[in-house]
């Protein structure tokens, strides 16, 4: 008798559809009361496992490991795979004591079932996690185990343990690491639980011990670990780190096309953190024209392959930067990063046209991102970036400032963020917290325009100094920056004393400098451009640039210099003046 397809297939979609709707509603929700939810649904276990496996993982982790034990009784093998892919391997290297910890939790979650399925899946990869943490004896006869060591272990009185001591403390291991009385307490436990389960078995891998090569064990479980993460979108380290080669807009194949397949069924979905690339482009925290012109586009079709696209071009950006993506604020950064190149990359391609209307702009992005890898379109958007990081070194090599072998410090704080993010090896933009870091990725071209305009200034006023008109800076106690430098030689100048070599103001001669500032600042502004010609008349002649020449250097500087000096020190007496604390000027401090 033939079952009427027709008759099962309603039921079965409608639960499939009601699965759907309750993981969708569960990854909106908090960790605790997702667990809750899970544990009171009809069928939990169907659930867990509904779940993607990066999804899952974030689950757990927001729950907390030991909070989200019946979670992981609940998993299925492939999710406890993942788990364990990513959380036992530093860089290419086992870390044994992760591994144990996740054993030990596998084992408090569901024993039997963990154990069936290492010994039946992972006994290479179990063996080398035991051969890293115990040493084994067997007992011969008239054999006393006690002449070894006082702290053998055994479960049979024939194979004698010796638990190893736990490694040094990694960033990524428990948070017990280290501790000897917690990792005996769980090999002991292991080993007890193993024996329980199946004693032939427990006495085959003792025995195995002296035939394991940990190298060739090691690195075919590396491997294999890669091939299960490329599938996932996670490729090894030094495959993914060719998302950072920078690519020229000229680079990109123009005859390339991407091809978007209509026949989808709409409950199969990516193997992809995220229920829609929609709700995954909200953990972007600025707005920019990449998520907007994403936003336009409607065909599902096409979505879902740019959901995968997208979701793989970040997997990539998390294992070039060597991130173990643990919790959603942590994929948050990843998936700002990644739209912010895009957003940089898109600007880039369609430069061409910068002054389009928004609406025409967005068209456009939608064009290219249907059209152009979004691999493509972030390697250009980071090569602009680096370009500006090439530019910062190549003038560093030979620059006056890197030759007189002065810190960073010297170019003053907000100079000296710039400078500072643009010469690391992931360059970063220099906020100063406006947006509450000090530090952050570049977000869009202005950014990028930003950094090398104060890099520009900081190239001209260091071709100033290169003038051996300008004496070297002296050794000094006192923080030296290029703006107390100028500005002391000046003020030397100014008060007529001798300015051939830089030399400290002593308090009096600071005083005097101040009186004669205030003078002009009650004056009218033409006596105040009488100072400003003053100064800028003394670097012409200093340097013996013309004005042209000393424009394109130092553009507005010798003005905001003054600025500065007026907004520090206008509301402030004479006499109420301490040098110590003194940034502007080099002063003497023992002359108080």
């Amino acid at each position: 008798m033939h079952t009427n397809e027709n008759s099962i297939t309603p039921p079965v979609t409608a639960q499939i559809a009601q699965v759907h709707k309750q993981r969708l509603e569960l990854l909106a929700m908090p960790g605790d009361e997702a667990l809750e939810c899970i544990l009171n649904a009809r069928h939990p276990a169907a659930l867990v496992h509904a779940l993607p496996i990066e999804d899952f993982y974030f689950l757990i982790n927001d729950i907390g490991i030991h909070d989200a034990l019946p979670l992981l009784a609940l998993a299925s093998s492939h999710q406890w795979e993942y788990i364990l892919d990513i959380e036992i391997w530093e860089k290419e290297r086992l870390s044994p004591y992760a591994g144990l910890c996740w054993i030990d939790t596998l084992l408090k979650a569901n024993p039997k079932r963990y154990l069936k399925w290492a010994l039946e899946n992972h006994i290479p990869l179990f063996e080398l996690l035991l051969f890293r943490n115990i040493e084994v004896y067997l007992r011969e006869p008239g054999f006393d185990p006690n002449d070894l060591y006082d702290d053998l272990f055994t479960v049979d009185d024939l194979f004698y343990v010796r638990f190893k001591p736990p490694p040094q403390l990694h960033s990524s291991d428990d948070e017990n690491a280290g501790n000897v009385e917690s990792h005996e307490l769980i090999l002991q436990n292991l080993m007890e639980q193993l024996a329980a389960y199946d004693y032939t078995q427990y006495q085959k891998i003792l025995l195995e011990f002296a035939s394991v090569i940990p190298a060739e064990v090691e690195e075919e479980a590396y491997r294999l670990r890669n091939v299960r993460l490329a599938e996932r979108g996670f490729l090894p380290y030094y495959k993914a780190i060719g998302v950072y080669q920078p690519l020229q807009p000229e680079e990109i194949d123009p005859s390339f096309k991407k091809y978007f397949s209509k026949n989808r069924p709409s409950e199969v979905l990516p193997p992809v953190p995220g229920s829609d690339l929609k709700g995954t482009l909200k953990l972007i925290d600025a707005s920019n024209l990449f998520v907007d012109a994403l936003l336009t586009i409607d065909a599902d079709h096409i979505l879902h392959q740019l959901q995968s696209e997208f979701a793989g071009l970040c997997n990539l950006v998390a294992v070039a930067d060597q991130k173990k993506i643990k919790h959603r604020e942590q994929l948050q950064k990843i998936v700002t990063k990644t739209g912010a190149y895009l957003n940089i990359g898109l600007e880039y391609l369609c430069e061409d046209n910068p002054s389009s209307y928004r609406t025409d702009r967005l068209s456009r992005y939608r064009e290219l991102i249907i059209k152009i890898p979004l691999s493509q379109i972030f390697r250009v958007g980071y090569g602009k970036v680096l370009e500006l990081k090439w530019k910062a070194q190549k003038w560093r090599r030979d620059s006056w400032f890197e030759n007189a072998g002065l810190p960073l410090t010297f170019w003053d704080e907000a100079w000296m963020g710039v400078l500072g993010g643009l010469l690391i090896r992931r360059p970063l933009f220099f906020d100063d917290y406006r947006t509450g870091q000090l530090y952050r990725e570049f977000k869009e071209v202005d950014d990028i325009k930003t950094a090398e305009a104060v890099l520009n200034q900081i190239m001209g006023v260091d071709a100033l100094f290169f003038h051996k008109a300008l004496p070297p800076p002296p050794q000094t106690n006192t923080l030296l920056t290029w703006k107390n430098y100028l500005l002391t030689l000046w003020a030397q100048h100014f008060l007529g004393l001798d300015d051939s070599s830089l030399q400290p103001l002593s308090s009096t001669q600071l005083e005097r400098l101040l009186a004669a500032f205030r003078s002009d600042w009650k004056k009218s502004l033409k006596t105040d451009a009488n100072t400003r010609n003053s100064l800028w008349n003394w670097l012409v002649n200093r340097t013996h640039l013309s004005d042209d020449e000393l424009w394109q250097h130092l553009g507005t500087l010798p003005d905001d210099l003054l600025d500065a000096v007026k907004d520090e020190y206008s509301r402030i007496a004479a006499g109420d003046i301490d040098p110590r604390y003194v940034q502007l000027f080099l002063t003497d401090s023992n002359s108080i």
